[in-house]
């Protein structure tokens, strides 16, 4: 009876923080961004909470998903108390190279065979010092190739909060 009453006060529970972050969004309109700041600490705080607990249920799953499958391949579905239902896709193992494996010596070996069985890769980046070393190029051909070869993406900018005060002044800001 326990068990069952603590499964239903944490589904409610999940449902009712749901429904605030719902509520969550409209109210911080207009706020002042001092507030969203202190807002958004206490949601970092939170996701990581959520982010933790998901996890531990997902490595469940996980296991379960495993067992049932017997550690092969394939998918295996959930369904929870209510409405909620969860698929776990345990996928076929990959091969890969052994960390160390001298391939010099394996083509060596192998000789033709060894294309039947591997297929080369290569994978371009430009090194850290590359625009001040295209900079420094006196051919401007050189120059001009190098930059057109290259593209500038810009970066989502990090943010992180932090909290020193207790949770309660969410309450506080809300109001």
């Amino acid at each position: 009876m326990s068990n069952s009453n603590d499964s239903a006060k944490a589904q409610s529970t999940a449902q009712a923080l749901i429904q605030q972050a719902h509520a969550l969004e409209s109210m911080l309109q207009g706020k002042p961004l001092a507030e969203k700041v202190e807002i958004g600490s206490l949601l970092w705080d939170l996701r990581d909470l959520v982010s933790d607990t998901l996890d531990k249920i997902k490595d469940e799953l996980r296991d379960e998903a495993l067992s049932r499958l017997k550690g092969n391949p394939g998918i295996e579905n959930f369904q929870g108390a209510l409405s909620g239902s969860c698929s776990v896709t345990v996928p076929k193992p990959s091969t890969r190279i052994v960390k160390g494996t001298d391939m010099s010596t394996l083509q060596t070996v192998l000789g033709d065979d060894f294309n039947l069985f591997f297929e080369e890769t290569v994978n371009y980046k430009p090194r850290r010092e590359f625009e001040e070393r295209v900079a420094a190029l006196e051919d401007p051909l050189h120059q001009q190739v190098l930059i057109k070869s290259i593209e500038h993406k810009d970066n989502t900018p990090r943010v992180s909060f932090r909290r020193s005060a207790p949770p309660s002044i969410l309450d506080d800001i809300l109001e």
